[in-house]
């Protein structure tokens, strides 16, 4: 039996890099950060690590108490809903066992430090980042909120670092993607070019990111571009869950979130289509659980950099 709380980290299996042998690097290493806590992960939508079958698993070591700890740099819209209710399928069938779901990674200093560390190793030379645009690359979603994250994360660490300026664009097709944007910060008098994709692991979007790199590097000789990589397993991230899992376990005001701009229960400016979604998903337990839509929400005054 396992007297202490586990913990599960909960990843989404269509977020691209999410494969299970990194979210088990990312288990291992936690677990060496939380002494006499049990790690392991759950996928949404994956058939062999799911997140059903990761409680399921713990419930037959013994446990009594799960910390379930999403394991996104920032929670989408569709994860805000499909994360609890997977919980909230074992939690009904499971009563004797108290489960708790924290808070994303979301915006923190311990993030700002663990992308600044990428930074640094890419570019050495701080005295050039007066001198060059930092182009910070979200994954993009069908979440407003969640792009605007990617959007305070830059113009935080424009001022925390120095660049002389921030662009800020997305993958996939959310706008403006990394060649619109490479094309208006050519037109700027810096010619270096600083591109951090703000991804948790690398993978297919990552690759994508840096062919559009390297054709921009061919097309505008006169530049010079940098290429980070994203975050990966590191110090800082393993910080900022074990916070996580500190803040679950005191509950509370530590765990609490914002609803103000959950698309899922108010209509925010720009959702309103398809807002017939009811912001009721049996989170009223006496578990002491905190895990109804858990994700941060910041109104950043300054917004995006602006052209």
């Amino acid at each position: 039996m396992i007297n202490n709380a586990a913990i599960m980290i909960c990843g989404d299996a269509s977020q691209d890099g999410a494969e299970p042998q990194v979210f088990q690097q990312l288990a291992d290493t936690l677990s060496k950060n939380l002494e006499g806590h049990y790690v392991t992960f759950g996928l949404l939508g994956s058939d062999g690590h799911s997140i059903h079958k990761g409680l399921e698993d713990l419930k037959s070591l013994g446990v009594t108490k799960i910390v379930c700890l999403p394991g996104m740099l920032f929670t989408p819209a569709d994860v805000k809903s499909a994360l609890p209710n997977a919980i909230n399928d074992f939690d009904i069938s499971n009563p004797e066992i108290d489960v708790t779901l924290g808070k994303d990674l979301g915006i923190d200093p311990k993030m700002l430090l663990a992308a600044q560390a990428r930074v640094l190793e890419a570019m050495p030379d701080t005295e050039s980042m007066g001198d060059t645009v930092l182009m910070i690359v979200g994954a993009g979603v069908c979440d407003a909120e969640a792009n605007a994250h990617v959007a305070k994360m830059a113009r935080l660490l424009l001022e925390g670092m120095g660049f002389a300026w921030s662009e800020v664009c997305y993958s996939g097709e959310i706008f403006p993607s990394v060649g619109q944007a490479i094309k208006q910060t050519v037109k700027l008098p810096y010619k270096q070019i600083l591109v951090l994709p703000y991804f948790l692991c690398a993978g297919r979007a990552v690759e994508g990111i840096y062919a559009d790199v390297d054709k921009a590097a061919a097309s505008y000789p006169e530049h010079t571009f940098i290429k980070v990589q994203p975050l990966s397993v590191q110090q800082h991230l393993i910080e900022t869950m074990v916070e996580r899992v500190h803040q679950a376990l005191e509950g509370g005001d530590a765990n609490a979130m914002n609803c103000q701009l959950c698309t899922f229960r108010e209509q925010v400016l720009g959702q309103e289509a398809g807002h017939d979604h009811t912001h009721e998903h049996d989170h009223n337990h006496d578990h002491g659980h905190s895990h109804s839509h858990d994700h941060t929400h910041s109104h950043d005054p300054d917004g995006p950099a602006e052209r």
